[in-house]
């Protein structure tokens, strides 16, 4: 459960000298689909479909998105 106090805060990049970690956007779903198109990659996990798709991509990108505008992840 996420406290009150941490909810509905923007989510702001945690920026360090060898890496951005931000927020998923549309324009990920193309480097999303590449990476994860790999059968290695789903037959390791219960919810990454296989084959994954561009559709796929965009789906997850905006429950995530969702996810984090209502502080419910």
């Amino acid at each position: 459960m996420i406290p009150e106090y941490l909810r509905n805060r923007p989510f702001l990049p945690l920026v360090t000298e060898r890496l951005i970690l931000r927020a998923y956007e549309n324009k990920d779903a193309d480097v999303l689909v590449h990476l994860l198109k790999d059968k290695r990659i789903s037959d390791m996990t219960a919810r990454i479909p296989y084959p994954y798709t561009l559709e796929d991509a965009h789906t997850w990108i905006q429950k995530s998105r969702i996810a984090m505008e209502t502080g419910i992840a």
